[in-house]
């Protein structure tokens, strides 16, 4: 902590995500200055840079507090461990309703289904244009990906986006079979990569870009923070000195702030200030959790 100019007082912040640190100053002195609000709020479609950061951090979240979960297949006779499921839902047929109706008419129903029916709370969702059906076939048609936390069998979400489907008059001549798809993320890497690339893209045709929401996430999974300040945590420099240099492996400047690529776990013996907020954060992740991490496929 100094001070500066005009009475401004300049602290240090640390703010730690499971995939990287970031360390900025802050000025606490200066109370009456703001910056000021965009004159819009509106993703337009497309996936702002604050977006990318906070879809990446919702996902490393969910990664890191998840639970490792064993499924056994009867039918194949072998079983598998994972902790997100990665759940495709598209449309069979081109939509006469604009893409904002079919994110609260379907999207947000199935989201809610997989709550209070299959106990799924934790989960991230993302909304695009399929570009291959419109570049071939002309069809604009959007389609949702959601990436979870828990064991739901195919079978379970092909019958509720199927009835969905039908109830909305947008299952046309199709039996809804090819409309959803579920697989289990065994390579968590893999996926995390995919979707950081996959946030990344920009859609240059406007044909493709989405006409409502473009992402989101469960609540609890959104307020999943780590921060500390150095005028309110005491051994602030102790902790941040610790974290550091004992589990990042890289760095690099981003506009007023230094970035840190972390390498950690659960059972990483983190500073305490910052394992104390990473328990916190685990018992609210997992708040609404069933707790079960065995199941039975036929």
């Amino acid at each position: 902590m100094y001070f500066g100019i005009n009475g401004s007082i300049i602290v240090n912040r640390l703010k730690v995500l499971p995939h990287v640190s970031v360390v900025w100053n802050a000025n606490i002195g200066q109370r009456g200055l703001r910056s000021a609000l965009p004159k819009v709020n509106r993703s337009n479609g497309q996936v702002s840079k604050k977006a990318k950061s906070n879809i990446l951090a919702a996902l490393n979240w969910m990664k890191l507090m998840s639970d490792k979960k064993f499924v056994y297949s009867k039918k194949k006779q072998r079983g598998y461990y994972f902790r997100l499921n990665f759940i495709t839902l598209t449309l069979p047929v081109q939509p006469s309703v604009s893409d904002a109706y079919i994110l609260e008419h379907l999207l947000q129903p199935f989201l809610l289904w997989m709550q209070r029916k299959k106990n799924c709370w934790n989960y991230v969702w993302k909304a695009e244009i399929q570009p291959k059906r419109w570049k071939e076939r002309g069809e604009r048609c959007i389609h949702f990906h959601i990436t979870a936390n828990k064991f739901i069998h195919y079978r379970d979400v092909q019958m509720k986006w199927t009835d969905l489907l039908r109830n909305n008059n947008l299952l046309g001549e199709s039996d809804g079979s090819a409309s959803s798809q579920v697989k289990a993320v065994i390579n968590e890497h893999k996926i995390l990569y995919y979707f950081s690339k996959y946030v990344a893209k920009s859609q240059e045709d406007p044909a493709l870009r989405v006409a409502c929401k473009v992402w989101g996430c469960n609540y609890n999974l959104s307020r999943m923070n780590c921060i500390l300040e150095e005028e309110n945590t005491p051994e602030y420099w102790v902790n941040s000195n610790e974290m550091l240099a004992n589990f990042t492996t890289g760095s690099k400047l981003v506009d007023r702030a230094t970035v840190y690529f972390n390498k950690f776990t659960r059972a990483s013996a983190l500073p305490p200030e910052i394992e104390r907020q990473m328990l916190a954060n685990y018992e609210l992740f997992n708040s609404r959790d069933d707790g079960v991490t065995k199941y039975t496929t036929d």
